[in-house]
């Protein structure tokens, strides 16, 4: 509040110092507390700050409210003794003044997530006669079906958890509550609530006192429950584990929910579905919960209120108007009982609390090879390893409803000659002339019709895709070139089915990226132009993001030991989906933003880069075997940058007029010609040198490589032949195999280098080895020697 200074008319300004300032806050209606706070000695334009602001409330008086009415609330600042001119009889003078209009709400209203979200949780009155009832009922439930019929809250685990919230969904829906539709914005604005009582006296409610109840009972029974707020909707959650909860008694965070939701960490259901002629089972009711926490639904998400917490900040439950009663009054005969509860399940598989990993092995790395690493990994948002694009020539998203079944069916397929998965798009399920809708479908039998739809295409060895047929197939076949590509030129597959994606947000930036968290190898063949795309399994085996391990490795300290070894977690059929998304899952659980997904996707990714970093982080201590990588490593005594490596003269190096004899002395094998510059290649190879063979096309390099190979071969040696496109490999290929090599070839470059085909070549080189005949090779010496 501004407090003009005295300015004498006509005079001059002076600075004017007000010895006690008086600050009154009044309501009218009263319902708060008249405070009053004195300032002393404020000089004009001095601002001085408040901090005592705790206001008291009649609490009996707002506690009488039936209805919300209006009220104001003055804000007034008094001048006792001005110091300006104590003479004018101004003592006590009003300086300023605020007035500001206020709701005082009924004793049962909430003020919605305008005012204080967590509010909502003193509506949550676990002491009302009402719920105790409800918990007597629950624990009959669970004595007939054969269940322990005590209602212990976490003593006993999760299970035990879900079993307790089932008994209290079938105690409810017993009940016979009817529904009533709620005022359109009541999440913002808020509404009165029914309590326990009211809602069992009069059979309605809406979804919030369906929720508000459920959460009472919940409560009471020791369990920590939560109320999720999307737009025009509240519905009930309860965490299933004692230790979980989001540290704080509101979250704004959808992602980080679905996370604990998928962990087991918390179950959500939908209240207002005990209100259904047909009741159905909790399970389904889990489900419909679970629906509304769709990605695709985010920008409905307000927040989640855990009651827990609140009632850390002291939100404690509204007193009851009705003392509680020591013993369960005798029930109505016309009341209902527990005769049309829905039957009590077994609890489903639900993951634990910690997900165990190993501890890892420490790896250490010297500077210049950390340096040589970094800049083969990309970490940045370009690698689409870390940032999968949504859209795409080369992204096909496949709405798959079981990840894992998927993965199941691809590895089975390694073995078995089953039929190749094919692509479909979506039917228009439900649409039309046809008078039923998904949501009658789903009320009538409790089904989801789509994801019916998509269980049974999957079984059948149908991929959904949310395209029409013109833009899938001009996917598929953008894709079919790019991998084809990519193999004839660099030797290696880059067809992949993702499995799983990590939606995160880097550090102070607002964009969101999807990491593809499981690679699932495989080929994409079309048996004639007219005929579609079909998905078989490479044999390459599935392997995870190593680019996002390292990234989350690097910038967020996150370590996934029981993913950085060789092999992956497995299960029968192959490569155990579950239980790598839980590990990711688990790590993601208190990062905010952060979620992981069960997203299946097709596209392509280069490895290239990463292996090569893989290679020299896992065989570090196999670079110092070799002379020129160890020189490299600890550093020859000059920049390497900057110079050449020291040369030296090799040993007995041939000269021109005495090739023949010198060739002998060396003991060479050259099966093609060489001249002398390429008979000094072959015997510095020999002797064990290294060096650089440098020279312009046409020059007889690739005969220097073939004579090199040979003599090496003669000797014993294997040799491993590396080239950066397959055109150098080929031609180095074909002229051996033209001087009957050809089985001494082991081609890991071809697109037909399957596991197999590797097998297959190594037989038929130890059938020659086995087939040798020495003598056939040292006569052939002898000629050659005779010849020469």
């Amino acid at each position: 509040t501004h407090i003009p200074a005295s300015v004498p008319q006509g005079g001059p300004r002076r600075r004017v110092t007000i010895d006690r300032l008086r600050i009154e806050l009044r309501s009218e209606p009263p319902m708060l507390g008249a405070r009053a706070w004195r300032v002393q000695g404020l000089a004009a334009g001095e601002t001085r700050a408040i901090t005592e602001l705790d206001v008291d409330l009649d609490g009996v008086a707002l506690s009488t409210l039936t209805e919300a009415i209006r009220g104001r609330i003055t804000l007034s600042a008094y001048a006792d003794n001005p110091a300006s001119d104590a003479s004018e009889g101004n003592a006590g003078r009003l300086l300023a003044s605020i007035e500001h209009d206020v709701r005082f709400l009924a004793y049962n209203e909430w003020g919605g997530t305008s005012s204080i979200p967590d509010l909502l949780a003193a509506f949550v009155l676990p002491n009302e006669p009402a719920v105790q009832r409800i918990l007597h009922d629950a624990s009959d439930l669970m004595r007939q079906a054969g269940q322990s019929a005590s209602l212990e809250g976490y003593q006993s685990g999760k299970p035990r958890a879900w079993e307790q919230a089932q008994a209290l969904w079938s105690a409810i829906c017993a009940l016979d509550i009817r529904y009533v539709n709620p005022p359109p914005s009541f999440v913002a604005d808020g509404q009165r609530i029914r309590t326990p009582s009211q809602v069992l006296e009069t059979r309605l409610g809406t979804c919030l006192d369906l929720a508000v109840l459920f959460a009472a009972c919940l409560e009471a029974v020791g369990l920590h429950p939560l109320l999720v707020l999307i737009r025009g909707h509240v519905f009930p959650g309860v965490w299933l584990s004692k230790v979980a909860d989001f540290g704080q008694s509101v979250a704004e965070d959808a992602p980080g929910l679905r996370n604990r939701l998928k962990l087991d960490d918390l179950v959500l259901f939908e209240a207002t579905l005990a209100t259904a002629s047909r009741k159905p089972s909790f399970r389904h009711a889990t489900a419909v919960g679970s629906d509304h926490l769709d990605p695709r639904k985010d920008d409905a998400f307000e927040a989640v209120v855990d009651i827990a917490r609140a009632r850390q900040r002291r939100i404690l439950p509204l007193p009851t108007k009705t003392a509680p009663q020591s013993e369960l009054p005798n029930r109505d005969p016309h009341e209902p009982g527990t005769e049309g509860a829905p039957g009590l399940e077994p609890a489903p598989d639900l993951r634990p609390d910690d997900i165990p990993e190993p501890e890892p092995e420490p790896v250490d790395a010297a500077g210049r090879l950390d340096r040589w690493r970094k800049r083969l990994l990309d970490l940045s948002g370009r690698n689409r390893l870390l940032n999968l694009p949504a859209t795409g020539k080369q992204v096909v998203w496949i709405d798959c409803p079981d990840p894992a079944q998927l993965e199941d069916m691809l590895a089975s397929m390694r073995s078995s000659k089953a039929k190749a998965l094919r692509f479909r798009t979506w039917p228009d399920l439900m649409d039309g002339a046809d008078p039923r809708s998904a949501q009658l479908h789903r009320e009538r039998l409790q089904t989801d019709a789509n994801r019916e739809f998509a269980e049974a295409s999957l079984r059948g060895g149908e991929l959904l895709v949310g395209r029409d047929p013109d833009s899938l197939e001009k996917a598929l076949l953008e894709i079919h070139r790019k991998a084809l590509e990519d193999l004839q030129q660099g030797g290696s597959n880059t067809l992949f089915v993702t499995i799983g994606t990590l939606h995160w947000v880097e550090e102070g930036r607002e964009k969101r990226y999807r990491a593809p968290l499981l690679l699932v190898p495989v080929i994409l063949e079309r048996p004639s132009v007219r005929s579609g795309f079909k998905l078989r399994p490479h044999d390459d085996e599935p392997c995870i993001n190593w680019s996002l391990i390292e990234k989350l490795r690097q910038d967020f300290a996150m370590r996934f030991p029981a993913l950085e070894g060789d092999t992956l977690p497995v299960d029968a059929a192959g490569v155990d989906v579950k239980a790598i998304l839980d590990i990711f899952r688990a790590k993601m659980r208190d990062v905010a933003g952060w979620e992981v997904r069960d997203e299946v996707c097709l596209t392509t990714l280069s490895f290239t880069k990463y292996l090569m970093w893989k290679d020299l982080t896992d065989r570090a201590h196999a670079l110092r075997a070799n002379e020129v990588a160890r020189r490299l490593l600890d550093g020859p005594g000059y920049d390497s940058d900057d110079r050449e490596l020291a040369r030296t003269e090799p040993r007995g190096e041939p000269v021109a007029g005495a090739l023949d004899e010198m060739l002998a002395a060396c003991d060479l094998i050259c099966p093609l010609e060489a001249d002398s510059s390429q008979l000094r290649a072959v015997a510095r190879a020999a002797s064990g040198e290294s060096f650089v063979l440098i020279g312009p096309p046409g020059t007889g390099k690739s005969q220097t490589i073939v004579n090199i190979v040979t003599d090496a071969l003669a000797r014993g040696r294997s040799v491993m032949f590396v080239a950066e496109k397959r055109a150098a490999l080929e031609v180095v290929q074909r002229r051996l195999r033209e001087i009957g090599l050809a089985d001494f070839c082991l081609d890991l470059f071809s697109s037909k280098a399957s596991k197999a085909a590797v097998v297959e070549q190594l037989g038929q080189a130890q059938a020659q080895a086995d087939n040798r005949d020495h003598g056939a090779w040292e006569d052939a010496q002898a000629a050659t020697a005779r010849l020469r």
